[in-house]
């Protein structure tokens, strides 16, 4: 949820950022972070786009229960460890091996361990979970085809990072990439919020340059000013109380020691536990204290206590060679002066299975990286307009259709969005959400689709440095040739039809204190049931970051809101992602079932759970949720459960059969399935964790929370439309709506197409086949 405009923030600590000048070798330092608010823990939305009004800009951001300029933080990936099954036996939970399976090779090769920052994880409250989003009150009624995006501009670091869904058989997105410079870009519209896989292909720290970037309805090139985005990978955690600027600490510790470290040695060998190693510095002399700073190929690493001449740290390496470094920091009480060793080649993976080096060097450098070029965004005219679209039966994925975009400029990236729908819906029955780029023009599409009477709808938007805007296709896909697209679009053609602003505006009491009465429904886009402290004390209440009714987040009173579970929520069970007793409780094979994933589809409703804008100072120990049956169809019932990215069985939330306890959850999506159409409630209360004050420590009262789920019970081909021939849908969509065909439209020989002269219409957010699709089909 936007932080902007419902709770109090606290005032944080300002840091400044260093930057590595292009092309040049940047002495490296730990003190850039060591001031900074470190995300370890829980979720977090960063980089989040934010509007400035005064600058008339973007801004960027971290959603980190509170909010802070993204200069001001630092995510901290560390090694996290849980216990599980009978004999606690310790499973990583940080470490993702490549896998053979198509779409993978854009992480790496397979067999590689990579550091990974999960969608989905496990713990939801100890781990790092974090993906990129928009504020709801970003105004893209005033962008060309009300499009905007996050661009990655700049990047420096020891290794590579790839933003990503998707996954093992299932299409793999790859959202962002420090290498691929074609996939540099993330299409956005206001109030999007990810859950991502990241990746890193080898530990320390990483620092990159990142960018909104949108163009007026006037025409102009609208870019924010680069700001600074920093990882930590392994490691250390960054700390106030570390040294700080390593080269300064150790030029401070010139006259610290009496003799030379003529003993001192660098040495790398396996540690005991999988795919890690163990860093040891000695300085061959007991009699020595300090710190040892270690750096991977000039990047800091890690910062370790010496002790009696001995420091180690244990890590993750990752494959392929890479230059190690210690700087030694003595305390004024040591014998050893200062030291820094000299570069020590490594491969964790390779033959060698130790290295180690006596050799005094120079301080460490981090050199610029030429495979992560200065992304340029310079005002672009196309050698051509033209964009080749396509499709044909299968994919390298089973129970996919393949659809190609191929622009004649082959330097061009394109979002493609849109898909099959039935004549009047609002939402596609099958949906394409990819990005088409010179490296993969390709995306998938389910091939449940094919066969049936629907049309292709598509909206093709380039990047916002590009002259000419999005074009949008119409074509009818008849059941008799369902493999039949095969023409020309061109960009430009469109005329700027970005989404009109919603009738509703917010009132001043909309607010925590305040919640809003007026009755809604809510049929797509964020929401977060959560406690707040109104003017009755605390209460459960609903925040909107929907668009659908107020073009800013509003805080509603869960009695005036239905959430709508469209028809396109509507799946069956079948593959073998739910195969096994543990997911019966879906129906039988062939039996349907509606579902609203804990990974968002921008055209369906995302409720989740938050107690992230609590004040901890008020709440130490948090704040429980109690989720209790409320009322049915007859004979149905409905399930709440999370997958992690690990595991793929569900973990149950509540159900509709007793009383559940949701502990303090931070922020957190869950699935819901429903075996009915009908409507439902669920009631909701909120418990105060001991250490409340008094006055707010009791239970609040119940809410119910109410699903209306569109449909009917009928055959099982998931052709999304109920037996009168509707969607399910409420007419209140921002995402693209068919194009009305004008007169004298143009026709398309080849392929029979009617070419609409209409802009990309808004609700373009980067969804494409989220994780949980995993077990939809």
């Amino acid at each position: 949820m936007p932080h902007s405009s419902r709770w109090p923030r606290r005032v944080l600590a300002v840091a400044i950022a260093l930057s590595t000048p292009a092309g040049q070798h940047l002495t490296a330092v730990a003190g850039p972070d060591d001031q900074k608010i470190v995300m370890s823990e829980g979720h977090v939305d960063s980089p989040k786009a934010f509007w400035d009004k005064g600058q008339n800009n973007f801004t960027l951001k971290s959603s980190y229960g509170d909010t802070s300029p993204v200069d001001e933080t630092v995510s901290w990936l560390p090694h996290y460890y849980l216990q599980r099954g009978r004999n606690k036996s310790e499973q990583q939970q940080f470490i993702r091996l490549v896998t053979d399976e198509p779409g993978e090779e854009i992480l790496g090769k397979p067999g590689q361990p990579l550091f990974w920052a999960q969608a989905v994880p496990a713990d939801l409250k100890n781990m790092l979970w974090q993906g990129f989003g928009a504020d709801t009150n970003i105004p893209v009624e005033r962008f060309r085809d009300g499009s905007f995006q996050l661009d990655l501009v700049d990047f420096q670091g020891p290794g590579d990072m790839t933003l990503s869904r998707g996954g093992e058989g299932f299409p793999v997105a790859n959202l962002l990439s420090s290498v691929r410079k074609a996939n540099r870009s993330i299409w956005l519209t206001a109030g999007d919020h990810s859950h991502n896989d990241t990746t890193f292909t080898k530990p320390g720290r990483y620092v990159m340059k990142m960018s909104a970037s949108a163009r007026g309805k006037d025409g102009k090139l609208i870019q924010s000013p680069a700001q600074t985005v920093t990882w930590q990978v392994g490691g250390t955690k960054p700390s106030s109380k570390n040294i700080g600027d390593v080269k300064k600490a150790f030029d401070a510790a010139a006259s610290h020691g009496s003799q030379t470290a003529t003993g001192a040695k660098l040495s790398i060998a396996p540690a005991q536990r999988e795919h890690m190693s163990t860093l040891t510095f000695a300085t061959g002399n007991a009699g020595d204290n300090g710190t040892a700073v270690f750096y991977i190929d000039g990047h800091y690493l890690a910062e370790v206590p010496v002790k009696a001449g001995m420091a180690e740290w244990e890590e993750m390496l990752g494959a392929g060679t890479s230059s190690y470094q210690v700087v030694y920091v003595p305390s004024a009480q040591s014998v050893s002066k200062p030291w820094v060793s000299a570069p020590l080649s490594y491969d964790a993976m390779g033959a060698a299975t130790t290295g180690e080096t006596t050799k005094a060097g120079t301080f460490p450098t981090a050199p610029t990286r030429p495979a992560s070029p200065t992304l340029a965004r310079n005002d672009y005219q196309p050698t051509s307009n033209d964009v080749h679209i396509s499709n044909k039966q299968g994919s390298a994925f089973d129970e996919f259709d393949s659809l190609t975009v191929k622009p004649k400029d082959d330097s061009l990236s394109l979002h493609v969005v849109g898909g099959l729908y039935r004549p009047g819906s609002h939402a596609p029955s099958c949906e394409v959400d990819f990005v088409s780029t010179p490296a993969d023009r390709t995306g998938e599409y389910d091939a449940d689709c094919a066969g049936k009477d629907l049309e292709w709808r598509l909206t093709v938007v380039p990047q916002s440095w590009v002259k000419p805007g999005a074009t949008t296709v119409k074509v009818d896909s008849k059941a008799n040739a369902p493999y039949a697209l095969n023409g020309t679009a061109q960009l430009g053609n469109a005329q700027s039809a970005a989404p009109s602003a919603p009738a509703e505006e917010p009132k001043a009491e909309d607010s925590a204190a305040v919640p809003n009465k007026t009755p809604v429904t809510l049929s797509q886009g964020h929401v977060d049931i959560a406690p707040a402290l109104t003017k009755d004390g605390l209460r459960v209440t609903i925040g909107d970051d929907t668009r659908q009714h107020s073009t800013t987040s509003v805080v509603r009173d869960p009695k005036a809101v239905t959430l709508e579970v469209r028809e396109q929520a509507r799946k069956v069970r079948k593959g073998k992602a739910t195969e096994g007793s543990a997911w019966d409780f879906l129906g039988k094979p062939g039996e349907q079932y509606w579902l609203l994933p804990e990974s968002q589809n921008k055209y369906l409703v995302w409720p989740g759970f938050s107690t992230e804008h609590l004040d901890r100072s008020t709440f130490p120990k948090g704040v429980d949720f109690e989720i209790a049956p409320g009322t049915s169809p007859a004979g149905a019932q409905w399930f709440a459960f999370k997958t992690s990215s690990l595991d793929r069985t569900p973990h149950f939330i509540a159900d509709n059969t007793k009383t559940f306890t949701y502990p303090d959850p931070g922020h957190s999506h869950i699935n819901w399935v429903f075996t009915a159409p009908g409507k439902y409630t669920v009631k909701v209360r909120a418990v105060p964790k001991a250490g409340s004050p008094a006055e707010l420590s009791q239970p609040t009262p119940w809410e119910f929370i109410t699903f209306d789920v569109k449909g009917t019970k009928g055959s099982a081909d998931n052709d999304n439309n109920d037996n009168n021939g509707n969607n399910g849908d409420n007419g209140n969509s921002n995402n693209p709506k068919p194009p009305a065909q004008p007169s004298g439209s143009s026709q398309v020989p080849s392929w029979g197409w009617v070419l609409i002269a209409l802009g990309a219409l808004g609700g373009l957010g980067l969804a494409l086949w989220p994780m949980i699709s995993k077990f939809i089909r």
